[in-house]
């Protein structure tokens, strides 16, 4: 990579903190409520203001105990000159017109961006959009169908490309990510971040049950078989929205397909806490793949964006 596109990138990612750091400082946060709480006066919904603000000190305490650590900074430096005959696709899904399509602001010349989708409403002139193939297509719901895409890119791209990235439908890639692929280990041929406050599954599920995520029935079911199995607490925990393949690693086929098993055998629709088991169960450890970094929210070729609906 020659020095004007690395001054290119690194200017992008410095906009990218600040601006970061702008949404996250006291007096942004305090705008933000301030806002809502106006707009809720306004409606003279007294009692929606009460519930608002007797919810929110309610989940301030429980949010604490289901801290392991505050957030940090993501901690971790890529490579940027890496081999660029490497052949990379980055991807998503988008089902049910969940998310409006977010564009990158930078596209290396040897990766292709590929957006999976069902939706005939979304235009784009810098994805590549694909129908989604007609058996995924046959699953049940379209929660199964973006997990599918998500967790089986070796059956999407395998011929096509070397390493495959996949990122949520919400992230938009402010710079180069193509360097992700450096932090992959022969050992798993996967990279993801770690969690950025949490380190357990059984953490985890009470976080969901508190922001009443997935199915919280099918959820407890499956956090009690894993205390019968003695899946150990604090294992480690990883978020799951942007998921580095080596496509060439047949461990890393395993280990995916092994993760949709038991994602559709759970019924609980929280494939983090999936992929923490099955991890476990094949005798890996979060570090084997946790290679991204602490917090993907504070990476700086990252945004990550607010679900459209």
């Amino acid at each position: 990579m020659n020095n004007d596109k690395l001054q290119l990138i690194e200017a992008i990612e410095q906009l990218n903190i600040e601006n970061r750091q702008l949404r996250s400082s006291k007096e942004y946060k305090l705008g933000k409520k301030m806002y809502s709480l106006m707009e809720i006066i306004k409606k003279m919904d007294i009692k929606q203001l009460i519930a608002k603000v007797s919810k929110k000190r309610k989940n301030k305490k429980e949010q604490k105990y289901l801290q392991i650590h505050l957030p940090q900074d993501n901690g971790v430096e890529y490579e940027e000159n890496i081999d660029t005959n490497k052949k990379i696709v980055i991807y998503t899904c988008i089902t049910g017109n969940y998310d409006n399509i977010v564009e990158p602001l930078y596209i290396p010349e040897n990766v292709k961006y590929v957006l999976y989708t069902n939706s005939q409403k979304i235009k784009t002139s810098k994805w590549e959009i694909r129908e989604i193939p007609e058996s995924i297509s046959k699953l049940e719901n379209n929660i199964l169908i973006n997990r599918y895409i998500k967790m089986h890119p070796y059956e999407l791209f395998k011929n096509e490309y070397d390493y495959a990235i996949y990122i949520d439908g919400n992230i938009r890639t402010v710079s180069d990510i193509s360097s992700f692929v450096t932090k992959v280990k022969p050992d798993t041929g996967l990279a993801l971040h770690r969690h950025y406050i949490r380190d357990c599954v059984y953490m985890e599920a009470e976080a969901c049950k508190l922001y009443k995520r997935g199915n919280l029935k099918k959820l407890e079911e499956q956090i009690k078989r894993y205390e019968t199995e003695k899946m150990p607490k604090h294992y480690g925990l990883l978020e799951a929205n942007v998921i580095v393949t080596d496509l060439k690693n047949e461990i890393a086929v395993s280990i995916q397909n092994n993760w949709w098993e038991e994602f559709i055998n759970s019924q609980s629709n929280r494939d983090q806490i999936s992929l923490i088991y099955v991890l476990w169960k094949m005798g890996y450890n979060v570090e084997n793949i946790g290679n991204l970094g602490y917090n993907v929210h504070n990476n700086k070729k990252l945004e990550i964006l607010s679900h459209t609906k």
